[in-house]
């Protein structure tokens, strides 16, 4: 639209102030021919290569007025625009009442619908002449009641949809195409550009210089802004330079008429530039997850070992301890006396080593206040004592139940086989 002027009318400088966005700040458009050509000349949108000339008359369009100045005279083509008028008054209140104006996502969809009703409402009756509109009026019931309706749905817009329910928005379910996605043009998705081996370009480049005394950008450069410099060159992915490759080769190749040795020189830059692009590397494929092995039954928890109580088989529990002591102790000495430890044997060194361990487990055992809650090494140096004890020859009978009966309190399954017994 061109700028209004002094001839345009009220309604053409709303629709310039619209079309241009002017309409939030300082202009409003419901200001006053007067306050609107105020606000137009301070925003420099006003055209002053009319002021002062007279106003051209009816029936010939100017610059910034409408082309539909040429008032309607005749009754019957009156009747037809405010026929048309009455319907879009009609269509305007059963859009914009509340059912309809709930119809609407946001306030701005449903005030521009609004806007380009009104419009046509106004551009209808504009050319009639007043006399007709208000005999048409009189004659048409329910024209004024609707007019008025119009203009109170219109000016409660704003207010009627802040006060309507707000709709919660239901997640899309998978596969469900909705109608608004079908007109929106899918978006292109940026492919990423090019990993590049810089030090091996540089290499080849610095090559190619001293070959034909021209850096391979200048040498592309007239084929594809794109590759003008390194840092644009980075910027394109891997199949951009194949695609741009391929279209300089075609124009170039000798077959279509072109110089043989600037296709030369050109194929040679473009393969450099394609050389040094690296290569991705395949990512190794995650071994299968092997399954999980079957859970393993708690062992069940063993009984604590009773102790040993009461004198006198506490007496005899010492003497077998400290007899299986002296014996272990004897053992020791004899694999070691007149031999240097180096020279042992490795079953020799074995014997000492075990010999040496039952002499500690030994001295353990007796130094312990109640002879009971004992470790399964020690368990096990305590079967072979009492085995060793009852083994002895002339035991008296006292003596032997007393040892059976440490060894029931100790390990009461355990079945020793001595000669004795």
């Amino acid at each position: 639209m061109d700028k209004p002027n002094n001839h345009s009318t009220l309604k053409y400088m709303r629709a310039y102030i619209r079309q241009n966005k002017l309409n939030d700040k300082p202009i409003k458009l419901n200001m006053k021919r007067e306050d609107t050509i105020k606000h137009l000349k301070k925003l420099d949108h006003w055209d002053s290569s009319v002021d002062g000339q007279k106003k051209p008359k009816a029936g010939v369009p100017t610059k910034g007025t409408s082309k539909k100045r040429v008032t309607v005279g005749k009754e019957e083509v009156a009747k037809k625009r405010l026929d048309e008028y009455v319907k879009l008054h009609v269509k305007y209140i059963d859009t914009f009442d509340d059912k309809g104006l709930s119809k609407f996502s946001t306030f701005e969809s449903a005030k521009r619908e609004s806007d380009k009703l009104l419009d046509k409402m106004a551009e209808l009756v504009e050319p009639i002449a007043q006399s007709l509109i208000l005999d048409y009026i009189k004659k048409t019931k329910g024209v004024s009641k609707a007019r008025a309706q119009v203009k109170s749905l219109s000016n409660s817009l704003k207010e009627r949809f802040d006060k309507l329910p707000k709709k919660k928005k239901s997640a899309p379910k998978e596969d469900e195409v909705r109608p608004v996605d079908k007109d929106v043009p899918k978006i292109k998705k940026k492919s990423k550009p090019a990993t590049v081996n810089v030090s091996e370009r540089k290499i080849l480049s610095s090559k190619y210089f001293k070959k034909y005394n021209k850096t391979i950008y200048q040498i592309l450069k007239p084929y594809d802004p794109r590759m003008s410099s390194e840092s644009k060159a980075k910027e394109l992915s891997k199949d951009e330079i194949k695609k741009t490759a391929k279209q300089i080769r075609l124009k170039l190749h000798p077959d279509k008429g072109g110089d043989p040795d600037e296709f030369a020189k050109v194929n040679e830059a473009i393969q450099i530039i394609l050389d040094t692009i690296k290569k991705k590397k395949d990512k190794p494929t995650p071994p299968e997850p092997k399954p999980a092995p079957p859970a393993k039954k708690p062992a069940p928890a063993k009984k604590p070992a009773k102790a040993i109580t009461g004198k006198e088989l506490e007496t005899t529990f010492r003497d077998i301890m400290i007899g299986m002591k002296e014996i272990r102790q004897q053992e020791a000495s004899s694999i070691v006396s007149g031999i240097d430890p180096k020279d042992l044997s490795k079953e020799e060194k074995k014997d000492l080593k075990g010999a040496e361990a039952d002499v500690k487990k030994a001295t353990n055992i007796l130094n312990t206040k109640k002879y009971g809650n004992f470790t399964p090494a020690e368990i096990e140096l305590i079967k072979r004592a009492v085995t060793a004890y009852l083994d002895l020859d002339g035991l008296e009978d006292d003596d032997i139940k007393k040892g059976k009966e440490i060894a029931k309190i100790l390990f009461p399954r355990f079945k020793i086989k001595a000669q004795n017994v």
